[in-house]
């Protein structure tokens, strides 16, 4: 729970502002495509492939079985999805609103955080939804990180799996408890999950 919450909300803060910039920023528009398709092939190429590098990193910074390290990684994997969901709703934004602000004073900040981010609050929610998700169900990297003491659930799951063959009572309980905070949030926010997974898919 620490870990999803923590990555959650640190990938929206830093990946809501790095969209904002590149959307907003003086780039041309070939220049933001270029970006918008180089954050997307993050998320395609397979994570496997970087497992002994990652591994011997967080060897070598110490963060093997810490909170820190899993935090890390998981905020540099979905950081790409959300820099690109969230380019896709700051660009449906009237820009005429934000000229109004700054005819008001608004600097920036205010700008961005009082303006802007309450128009896109369902973007933020669909890009919430998924980065929790994904970090909740992440088992490669939590497999290679932890060793005893930081254990997240998938890697505990997959630990009912023995030389004796498979703890199905345990395995199944475990799984239950694992879905329920994923289903109880979707619910709590299904209305804005929906209503931001529309409002990124439309252009113009």
């Amino acid at each position: 729970m620490v870990v999803s919450t923590v990555t959650t909300i640190v990938t929206l803060i830093v990946g809501s502002m790095a969209a904002f910039a590149l959307q907003r920023g003086a780039l041309g528009r070939k220049t933001r495509h270029f970006f918008g398709v180089w954050f997307m092939v993050q998320k395609m190429y397979p994570a496997i492939s970087t497992a002994i590098p990652v591994y011997l990193v967080m060897r070598q910074l110490r963060l093997i079985d810490t909170l820190t390290g899993l935090i890390i990684m998981n905020i540099s994997f979905n950081l790409p999805l959300v820099i690109w969901l969230m380019m896709g709703f700051f660009q449906q934004v009237p820009y005429e609103i934000e000229e109004s602000a700054i005819l008001d004073g608004a600097n920036f900040f205010n700008r961005f955080f009082r303006v802007v981010l309450p128009i896109v609050k369902p973007g933020l929610i669909a890009s919430a939804i998924l980065t929790f998700t994904a970090t909740w169900n992440e088992f490669l990297f939590a497999v290679i990180l932890t060793i005893k003491n930081l254990k997240t659930l998938p890697v505990v799951i997959a630990g009912f799996i023995t030389d004796r063959g498979l703890a199905w009572g345990p395995m199944s309980a475990t799984s239950l408890v694992t879905l329920i905070p994923v289903i109880i949030l979707t619910l709590i926010v299904q209305k804005d999950f929906v209503q931001g997974m529309a409002m990124g898919a439309v252009k113009g």
